[in-house]
């Protein structure tokens, strides 16, 4: 999942969660197949909405399966995206910061 840094760190928690949870709905064999195969999970940040945007682009010029989600409660702004589990999604999310590593200096 991949969520907007310009969102606090709560916020951006609960809108990753419910584009997994998108997903899981709009794409259940592919959920199927990562829950069985790898059940890897990585939560991930851009700086905003236009970041996000480019991202999904990305995604879509490479035929990656994805789940968009929008916040009603914020204009339908588009406020986090899910990624079928493959080598494609992981090198466009490569240069993606890991939610909330600049709360904590440690890693």
């Amino acid at each position: 999942m991949v969520t907007r840094r310009d969102l606090k760190l709560p916020y951006q928690a609960v809108q990753s969660a419910h584009a997994a949870i998108q997903f899981q709905h709009e794409h259940q064999e592919l959920s199927k197949l990562w829950y069985t195969q790898s059940n890897y999970l990585a939560f991930l940040t851009v700086a905003n909405e236009e970041e996000l945007e480019k991202l999904i682009r990305k995604a879509e010029a490479k035929g990656i399966t994805h789940s968009i989600f929008r916040e009603p409660d914020i204009g339908n702004e588009i406020t986090a995206v899910a990624f079928e589990a493959s080598n494609d999604a992981k090198r466009i999310t490569s240069s993606c910061r890991m939610m909330g590593k600049e709360y904590n200096n440690n890693n």
